[in-house]
């Protein structure tokens, strides 16, 4: 009879009772974790891009289909652009029909106590308590930034079942389930980034044929057969495998121009989160190095994760959910596993159900506070934009804006000169020109990018450089206020 049968039957010995005591004290430990999850992740509202992500799923209910060309800009009024992200835009609006912000900002919160379960739940068949907690704690903290309420946190939840189910299947030695190609089509219709689970499946996939021996072909052709259905499945979207195409220009060809500006796309800075994920990174590398040959397939996946986290820092939250797994596993079924888990008998690992309580208790907690988080004003210029609609210049003219008030004029229906949809517009030397004009001694080139593209009004963050370019060009002031400046031409 196992201890926690004993304990059941009333017949536990001490050192049954204390090892049960762990599963508590673990329980309020991951509890304690997903709350400061939620608590801190008040900022999950604070990216404009949220704006136009729930403003793009308004834009597919009402007119019941999937945009094909840019209708919310009037510099690229017309150009290709696709919804790729439909599906979480989709979700994201239905959440703030129902509930507003706070709708919106309770789904992401969701997706993250979610994500975090999933992975406890994960580690802790492999790991002591005290182990998985320092490990959630740590994925926590190096992928604070990007929690934010946008597509990739809402097909956050689909990435996880993708990545821990072909662990799954490489560790027993098997296929991946059949379960794994819905999977892919939700999160390829979701978020652009399910291309990576391509690459993550396709090196499980070569582990597992080497581990196979001479029975390596039949394994091959299993994994052929899964990977082959979910590739299938993620062109079922509304523009087929174009999302695929999108991914390949950002990377190969104009969307540099964006990768160079865009905040998100910078390497990795060393603040707190920077510092987690090297050393992270660095300890992860070490603990597979143990067994190099062994574990040379998952070095490569830590390898080329890690090196798309310190080239870019938007994907420090891939690296968190993908490579602690990704490595945890192999490293816990190598030398140092029986230390790792040293600490905990089989009666203290989180118990199967534990991590869904834990998650539901945490939105439970998000539905709650939820309402407590509010919009980053700073992205959204709310009376500087009423002003201008009252001296009629949304009606009547072309605005320029500062790039973070892109989001907020799009979910407002105001044309905008530039906006966060950056990896398919605003690209050909537009957006190299936005940021290069802003400066003052650009000034008399910042006005002629204006007047090529018949600006008659600006709506900027007051003091900004733009601000200072216009008021110098002698625009006037119509409106200003601490987030939002409206200005128009002397000639006006």
């Amino acid at each position: 009879m196992s201890q926690i049968d004993a304990s059941l039957a009333g017949a536990a010995s001490p050192a049954a009772e204390a090892s049960l005591v762990q599963p508590r004290l673990f329980g309020l430990a991951l509890f304690g974790i997903f709350l400061v999850a939620v608590l801190l992740t008040c900022n999950l509202l604070g990216d404009p891009d949220t704006h136009w992500h729930v403003a793009t799923g308004r834009w597919i209910i009402e007119n019941r289909g999937w945009p094909t060309q840019d209708g919310f800009s009037h510099t690229f009024l017309g150009q290709p652009w696709i919804a790729k992200e439909w599906l979480s835009q989709v979700v994201m609006h239905g959440a703030y029909a129902a509930a507003g912000w706070p709708g919106v900002a309770f789904l992401g919160a969701a997706a993250i106590a979610g994500s975090l379960a999933a992975l406890a739940g994960w580690l802790s068949r492999r790991l002591a308590p005290l182990m998985v907690a320092n490990l959630v704690l740590l994925v926590f903290l190096l992928s604070s930034a990007s929690l934010l309420s946008r597509p990739h946190v809402v097909a956050l939840p689909l990435m996880m079942i993708w990545v821990l189910g072909v662990l799954d299947a490489a560790e027993r030695g098997e296929a991946p389930g059949w379960l794994l190609v819905p999977v892919m089509l939700l999160w390829a219709n979701a978020h652009a980034g399910y291309t990576i689970g391509f690459v993550i499946a396709g090196v499980l996939a070569l582990e597992a044929m080497r581990a196979a021996g001479p029975r390596w072909l039949p394994t091959a052709l299993r994994w052929g057969a899964v990977l082959g259905a979910a590739f299938l499945a993620s062109c079922l979207t509304p523009y087929g495998y174009e999302a695929l195409l999108v991914t390949q220009k950002l990377f190969a060809g104009g969307g540099r121009e964006a990768i160079a500006h865009v905040e998100e796309w910078r390497s990795i800075e060393f603040d707190l989160p920077g510092v987690v994920g090297v050393l992270l990174l660095v300890l992860l590398l070490a603990g597979l190095a143990l067994q190099p040959w062994r574990n040379v397939f998952r070095i490569a996946l830590v390898v080329i994760l890690g090196w798309m986290m310190v080239r870019h820092a938007r994907f420090a939250l891939l690296f968190a959910f993908a490579a602690v797994p990704i490595a945890m596993g192999a490293i816990a079924a190598g030398p140092l596993g029986a230390r790792l888990a040293a600490a905990s008998s089989p009666a203290s690992r989180l118990r199967p159900g534990f991590a869904a309580i834990f998650a539901a208790a945490t939105i439970a907690l998000g539905a709650a506070l939820s309402p407590t988080v509010k919009i980053n004003p700073e992205t959204t210029p709310v009376e500087a934009l009423e002003a201008a609609r009252r001296l009629g210049l949304v009606d009547e003219g072309r605005v320029y804006n500062t790039y973070n008030f892109g989001g907020y004029l799009i979910a407002q229906r105001v044309p905008t000169f530039i906006d966060g949809r950056t990896d398919q517009l605003f690209l050909g030397g537009f957006f190299d020109t936005f940021v290069r004009t802003r400066r003052p001694e650009a000034r008399a080139e910042f006005l002629e990018h204006l007047r090529r593209h018949n600006v008659s009004w600006a709506l900027v963050k007051t003091g900004s450089p733009e601000a200072r370019n216009l008021e110098a060009a002698g625009w006037v002031a119509r409106h200003s206020d601490e987030i939002g400046l409206v200005l128009t031409p002397p000639s006006n």
